[in-house]
């Protein structure tokens, strides 16, 4: 596999089962990426289109920025498999040869109408589309693309936020301690009172506990942060030994709160990121700033955060006694 200038351009032989993939490029640094892009494939086993002939290639087909895309951004990223399912979901659709100036507004259109018809949600979706919209912009900054498409992002509904109530905790809590289940017991105080996601929890050492409080240092939206301490978490991890880890494996507390879960009498949707919704929605029960929720959440946008910023209305009659007072000054 090599790289080699032919005359203003570059080109890249691949020998796979006895026959040449050979394509060709303007720059330089084209010819390396498809280089690269050839290894994954041969490496895990994906098909080469062979190309015979020394034809120029002047345009990208949607494989083309699929694949750069994939190489160039999701590649080895903790996502990376949900957007390979999603890139295959366009590709199929539009076919692998489909080049990039027959993708237009209409026709993701189109696409959108055939996604709906399959019962997709509208946050499914719009995962696809924005699958889609990436691998466009790959595309317009390699200057394969000059024409813009304008994608219809689909409206989600509104899913209910399940939280545990004080009581349904100490049910929970109690009842694991009562069962043996000292991992799922401990799991879960410093889940419900740091809001950290599970794999956030299995990763846990020693020394990420500090004065300041817990240390999260690789987290899904590559936001590092520190959550200070509740007591008795502080408690609970002071307590705790493991090397490396501080908490068993994952399987291991899945398969101890659904016990636990089933004999408190709770449903199916009670599952272990609840706790983390726990914690969010008591925080802004008790009126502390978003933004504040945000960084402790370890949210990248204030959108997301915002899903726990429901009124109730407990919350409206307050805001309408601030009228009442101010009339009466």
């Amino acid at each position: 596999m090599t790289v080699r200038q032919r005359g203003k351009g570059w080109q890249v032989d691949v020998f796979a089962n006895g026959k040449r993939a050979r394509r060709n490029f303007d720059l330089y640094e084209d010819a390396l990426a498809w280089e690269k892009e050839a290894k994954q494939s041969l490496k895990i086993g994906r098909p080469l289109t062979v190309v015979n002939s020394t034809a120029k290639v002047n345009g990208w087909t949607l494989k083309d920025a699929a694949e750069r895309t994939f190489v160039m951004r999701w590649e080895n990223s903790k996502s990376e498999k949900t957007h390979l399912i999603n890139m295959r979901k366009n590709l199929e659709y539009f076919g692998n040869n489909c080049p990039l100036t027959d993708i237009t507004t209409e026709r993701v259109d189109d696409f959108i109408l055939h996604l709906k018809s399959t019962r997709l949600s509208g946050s499914t979706i719009n995962r696809v589309l924005m699958n889609l919209s990436r691998i466009l912009r790959t595309a317009r900054e390699y200057n394969k693309m000059t024409h813009h498409v304008f994608i219809h992002r689909q409206p989600e509904g509104e899913h209910r936020l399940r939280w545990l109530t004080e009581e349904e905790m100490v049910m929970m809590t109690g009842l694991a301690a009562d069962m043996g289940y000292v991992n799922l017991h401990d799991a879960m105080i410093v889940a419900v009172d740091t809001g950290v996601r599970r794999s956030e929890l299995m990763r846990i050492k020693k020394a990420d506990i500090t004065a300041q409080g817990l240390g999260v240092w690789e987290s899904k939206a590559q936001l590092p942060r520190i959550i200070p301490l509740t007591k008795r978490a502080r408690a609970v991890l002071e307590n705790r030994t493991g090397d490396p880890f501080m908490f068993p494996q994952k399987e291991f507390i899945r398969s101890a709160f659904e016990r636990v879960k089933h004999h408190c009498g709770l449903g199916n949707d009670v599952v272990w990121h609840t706790l983390r919704h726990t914690f969010a929605s008591r925080l802004v029960q008790r009126n502390v700033p978003i933004q504040v929720v945000q960084k402790l959440m370890g949210h990248k946008t204030i959108q997301i955060t915002m899903r726990y910023a429901k009124i109730n209305d407990t919350n409206m009659v307050n805001a309408i006694s601030v009228l009442d007072n101010l009339s009466t000054e």
